[in-house]
């Protein structure tokens, strides 16, 4: 906007006075002419959401938990604690009389295992011993008969009788 300068400095404000009229128009028009966003579905989301924490909060505060007293709950944890300790205490210690029967059980069962099969040992050492001293004895007797009776000894070897015995040794004469 050049202008001649031979301008007066009233006529510049007059003219400087219409156009910021003009502009003043162009933002009014502008302002009117401007479409306001409607908020109103994304504010009635807002409200059905605060309304679904709100029955939430209500559920919350129904619970009895919520109703009773800080303390009167810490207490009833505690003795909810001590019944359950207690419990397992008694199962504890019902398992292991258990465990002390069946181990009572098994100790009673392979000591008599044991037992058996020392007293087998036992039988098999008392009757080698047995056949072993029988064995002796009679070879003992059998040597006793024959210095003590030699004849009737030769004879019974021999198989004869005492009278056949006696006319053998007469013919070995």
């Amino acid at each position: 906007m050049m202008e001649e300068p031979a301008q007066s400095a009233a006529e510049a404000f007059e003219a400087l006075k219409q156009e910021v009229a003009l502009l003043r128009m162009a933002v009014q028009q502008l302002l009117n002419e401007r479409q306001t966003p409607d908020y109103s579905q994304t504010l009635g989301k807002i409200m059905r959401d605060m309304k679904e924490a709100a029955d939430g909060m209500t559920w919350l505060v129904n619970r009895p938990a919520i109703q009773v007293p800080a303390d009167e709950l810490a207490s009833r944890i505690c003795a909810a604690g001590k019944q359950a300790r207690k419990l397992d205490r008694e199962t504890v210690l019902e398992a292991a009389r258990a465990m002390s029967q069946a181990t009572g059980k098994i100790d009673g069962l392979v000591s008599r295992a044991k037992d058996a099969n020392s007293q087998r040992q036992w039988l098999w050492r008392v009757g080698i011993g047995g056949v072993s001293g029988g064995t002796l004895a009679g070879m003992l007797l059998a040597i006793g008969l024959l210095h003590v009776a030699p004849e009737h000894s030769a004879a019974w070897i021999l198989g004869l009788n005492g009278c056949r015995s006696a006319n053998h040794r007469i013919a070995i004469k």
